[in-house]
């Protein structure tokens, strides 16, 4: 198929994109009533998000799951990389370690319980609050600390058209979400890396769908349309969003089908002998909307 050349049309209500494509018009338009994809569907992974700065906002999509990085690193793994830890935790492991034998000389216990308790204390401590904190870090320190346990996890940024559109996220393949979705290995990385695209796309509004319009301007999409929304794409690319095919698709099934229909019409007439100075009458009722997409068809002919 074809991509579609799109301009953009101001318009009081903020404008509108269109193009052209076989005779019809197709009209790209801003889903004002889009639903959040985190909320709404089923299949998205675990995904963290702060907004608007240290006074804005926390949207948890994953019910506290992004949040378990440190839980999700057995006492095994933990030992052989508390290095690592630590310094995901913007800590020195030296110091993290002396301050973990001073405890355990004052109150006992296990080392490795000791060291995670520290480090328990040191992510809490770097999680955004009113007073301290800073989204970006803690959601790099905890994509650090599920890297450690295995899991695929991705941070991301996303920033709108408005001075203060802007937010930090964190999207993380759990096990939990692996096992209900089936995704392969192999596509996590990508698909977390979609998740922030697809939030940002929900969040400052690129989200569109599709009117169909006739040679005169009459809205032929919902005459056509059978089962799929025309509403929900999401994305400012209309090809990649999959606006564009299934756009081209209905207006395909449009044209087709009046020409059909004029065909079939044509032949009963020439069947039942119907004057010719009358078949030109009866065809014009065919798709009437349609009609200067077929030219002067001969009413007596089928090309």
């Amino acid at each position: 198929m074809q991509k579609l050349d799109w301009e953009f049309i101001e318009s009081r209500s903020g404008g509108y994109q269109r193009a052209s494509y076989r005779g019809l018009v197709i009209e790209a338009r801003q889903d004002c009533d889009a639903s959040n994809p985190f909320e709404s569907w089923d299949c998205e992974p675990p995904t963290l998000v702060y907004s608007g700065g240290r006074n804005g906002s926390r949207s948890d999509y994953s019910d506290g799951a992004c949040e378990t990085a440190l839980d999700s690193i057995p006492d095994g793994k933990f030992r052989r990389h508390w290095r690592a830890i630590a310094e995901a935790l913007d800590l020195k492991p030296e110091e993290l370690h002396a301050e973990a034998i001073e405890e355990q000389k004052d109150y006992g216990g296990a080392l490795t319980d000791i060291k995670r308790e520290l480090a328990e204390r040191a992510l809490e401590e770097l999680k955004p609050s009113a007073y301290s904190g800073n989204a970006s870090d803690y959601l790099e320190a905890l994509a650090a600390l599920w890297r450690i346990a295995g899991r695929e996890a991705v941070t991301w940024a996303s920033s709108g058209y408005s001075q203060g559109d802007y937010a930090s996220g964190l999207s993380v393949a759990t096990p939990e979400w692996e096992e209900k979705t089936g995704a392969p290995r192999s596509s996590h990385k990508s698909q977390l890396e979609y998740a922030g695209k697809l939030w940002g796309y929900w969040a400052w509004g690129a989200v569109y769908g599709y009117v169909i319009k006739g040679p005169d301007g009459a809205d032929l999409t919902d005459s056509a349309r059978i089962g799929d929304s025309v509403w929900g794409f999401y994305g400012s690319d209309h090809g990649e969003s999959g606006l564009e095919e299934q756009a081209c698709d209905m207006a395909d099934s449009i044209v087709d089908g009046a020409r059909k229909a004029r065909l079939d019409r044509l032949r009963s007439l020439i069947t039942n002998r119907v004057p010719l100075h009358r078949r030109a009458f009866v065809l014009a009722s065919t798709a009437p909307d349609l009609a200067p997409l077929f030219g002067k068809e001969s009413a007596h002919v089928i090309a």
